[in-house]
């Protein structure tokens, strides 16, 4: 059974959790209408970066399905809900180190600690193995990861560092 501290603390976190959702709510708002349409939309995702990784149509595809009530605009709920349910199907931290790990083998996490890769290496990795398909350059897989490289170890990456941040 949960202490009364651990469910305070988990509602204390939802509600921070929901304040920051709505302030990204009203940036995507353009236009202050309390609605996100098609354009904020499209324009949100440009600006993120999704721009490459997701045609026109796949977006609006992708909009038609969060747009429940199919106003051609989503408000705030809809909005909510998209964020509960990207919440539910992220991969857990462990399943996130595992797959980390399974690329970090060998010459790439050689003399370093769980969780810790070269760069280089995976660098290297992602050139040779990289799916032609894949949506996601190595430059792009790059920049993620050096998002979490270690602080006093140059060249070194320690993604369970990351995933403990971000989860």
């Amino acid at each position: 059974m949960k202490s009364l501290a651990t469910v305070c603390g988990q509602l204390r976190d939802e509600r921070t959790a929901i304040r920051d959702m709505k302030q990204v709510f009203k940036l995507m708002d353009k236009d202050g209408d309390g609605f996100v349409n098609i354009d904020e939309f499209l324009y949100t995702l440009a600006l993120v970066g999704l721009k490459e990784l997701v045609s026109p149509a796949e977006a609006k595809a992708a909009f038609a399905v969060i747009d429940k009530d199919q106003s051609g605009a989503m408000d705030m709920d809809e909005f909510l809900q998209l964020m509960r349910l990207r919440t539910e199907i992220t991969s857990s931290s462990d399943e996130m180190i595992r797959a980390f790990e399974t690329l970090s083998v060998g010459t790439a996490s050689k003399g370093l600690g769980r969780g810790e890769a070269h760069m280089s290496k995976i660098r290297e990795w992602l050139e040779l193995y990289r799916p032609q398909d894949a949506k996601l350059s190595t430059n792009h897989v790059m920049n993620m990861l050096e998002l979490c490289k270690s602080d006093t170890k140059a060249g070194v990456t320690n993604f369970i560092e990351f995933i403990d941040m971000n989860s």
